[in-house]
Parts: structure tokens; sequence; C-alpha cells
């Protein structure tokens, strides 16, 4: 049998004698084995989370970040400086972004072919009849 890290079935493999087995016996010979290989999956992650849990720079990580947690708020934000910078005075505000030129449109007349052909379109010879 091929199982997966998390336990999944990934291909049953029957040798002869498998093959002479009963339905329900084959049946909970393939599940004793996949429970078998899930439990030593688990207990493997388990020991992994166990060593991960008790390594000394993961503990100091974490009672760093529990001793911020008790720490009092701050009630303003502490002044930000920027190490050897001069004081200079603040830059001038930028001028507003002005926008492009509109293009204009372009008004240009119909041509006499242009109006003949919008007349065959429309029927009519011109717009006053």
């Amino acid at each position: 049998m091929e199982i997966t890290s998390d336990g999944a079935l990934r291909a049953v493999h029957l040798t002869d004698f498998g093959r002479q087995l009963a339905p329900d016996a084959l049946a909970a010979e393939i599940v004793r084995v996949q429970s078998a290989a899930v439990a030593e999956t688990r207990k493997a992650i388990a020991a992994a989370i166990v060593a991960i849990e008790n390594d000394p720079r993961l503990r100091a990580l974490t009672e760093r970040g529990t001793d911020a947690l008790n720490q009092p708020l701050r009630t303003s934000p502490p002044p930000v400086v920027a190490p050897n910078m001069p004081d200079y005075p603040p830059a001038p505000p930028r001028p507003a972004a002005v926008p492009p030129p509109v293009e204009p449109i372009d008004r240009r007349q119909p041509s006499d072919e242009e109006e003949e052909e919008m007349d065959r379109y429309y029927q009519r010879k011109s717009w006053l009849e």
C-alpha cells in the first residue's frame, strides 16, 4: 500500500495472498494498515511540534512578545528622529498638477459625397422636407 504523509491512500497493491482474501477481510486489512500509518504520522507530527516548542530561540521570541503585550499602552507615539540629519526647514508644498489641455473636437462639415450618401440613407433631399 502507498500512503501519503497526511494519511491518504495513494495506491493499493495486492499480492497473490491478498487476492485470495474475502472482500470483508481485505477491506478490514486495508483499513488497519491505513489507520496504523495515520497514527504513526500523528505521532511524528506531535514530536516535531514538541521539538519546535522547546527550542530556546522560539521561547525567547515568545517571552519577548508576551512582555510587549504586558506593557502599558503609550498615549502618544514616540517622536521620529532621523539619525545624523540636520534640522532643515520643511520643504515647500508642491504645486497642484495641471491637467493637459483638451484637444478641440473636429467640427468639420461633411463633404458633398457624404451628404449625398446620408440623403440616400435617410431618403430625403434636405432637412426642410
